[in-house]
């Protein structure tokens, strides 16, 4: 399947073209003003949960770094009398509390955003959708009204050459929704807490926080690389990961040779197409470059 990133011409995204760069960016400086957001389902426990947490469960205390979380926590709202509390207030503040620290790892991560060729409602690649790389607003929003350009990769050399250079970076596809994200503490305790824990639930459990959004963000058909190694921004990939370059029509023409020659540069095999208007219509064609 093919991946896309939208750019406009600036020094950015020439340089990250000449030196087969992607930059990874922090989530809080994404566009979404909503970005990370999720909620508590505030009557997750009724008075018969409680009720029965407290007669049946016995308090035994926390360690290591539930404990330093919770003891921070404690301290920094001010609660002085939590050794009085009910065993049932004590476990459902240590969970959410617990939840909350990963959620803040996971939230201080880095990534980097781009859309996919196709999605229908399962999620999964089809060609009965029209290609994004047609999409008007996309190039309307990031790439300077057709002024700028689109990296088309291949998503599983793309994967593997950011491994390869960059360590651990785990695929997160959007999913886009009416409300927040919904976390139930319940859930978390079963996941996180059972004795032979999923890694691998627990980690997607956590990641919805990032990997949803409203649907008014639908058109994007985003799918995110994300990366828990803060120190650099800048990741490589490979240059055959990188397999088409589309050029935005309305581009000035020595732009459009600085960016072709610079794209030949790394990857004298690259396709190069251009991206027009479609006569007498509102929508978009994608034809070879004119030699």
């Amino acid at each position: 399947m093919k991946l896309y990133k939208f750019r406009s011409v600036d020094t950015y995204s020439l340089t990250g073209l000449a030196n087969n760069v992607i930059w990874f960016s922090g989530l809080q400086d994404f566009n979404d003003p909503f970005e990370g957001s999720y909620q508590f389902n505030p009557k997750e426990f009724s008075s018969a949960d409680k009720k029965t947490i407290n007669q049946n469960y016995e308090w035994r205390g926390f360690d290591g770094i539930a404990k330093d979380n919770i003891e921070k926590h404690l301290l920094e709202s001010s609660i002085h009398d939590f050794d009085s509390w009910p065993v049932a207030e004590k476990l459902i503040l240590t969970l959410k509390v617990d939840l909350e620290s990963i959620i803040k790892t996971i939230h201080n991560s880095k990534a980097v955003c781009l859309s996919r060729q196709y999605i229908d409602v399962d999620g999964l690649a089809t060609k009965t959708e029209k290609d994004t790389i047609l999409d008007n607003l996309m190039w309307s929003h990031y790439s300077s009204g057709l002024r700028g350009f689109c990296l088309v990769f291949d998503d599983v050399k793309l994967y593997e050459s950011l491994a390869h250079y960059g360590g651990a970076t785990v695929i997160t596809p959007i999913s886009y929704r009416e409300e927040p994200a919904t976390l139930e503490l319940k859930k978390w305790r079963e996941i996180g807490w059972s004795e032979n824990p999923d890694y691998m639930e627990h980690i997607d459990y956590v990641y919805q926080t990032i990997a949803s959004k409203s649907k008014h963000w639908e058109y994007e058909k985003e799918i995110r690389f994300v990366s828990t190694e803060i120190s650099d921004s800048k990741r490589r990939y490979c240059p055959s990961s990188l397999i088409e370059i589309v050029i935005g029509e309305k581009m000035p023409l020595d732009q459009q040779k600085l960016v072709i020659n610079t794209a030949k540069d790394s990857n004298p095999n690259i396709k190069v197409k251009l991206a027009k208007l479609k006569s007498n219509s509102y929508e978009l064609e994608i034809v070879n470059y004119p030699v």
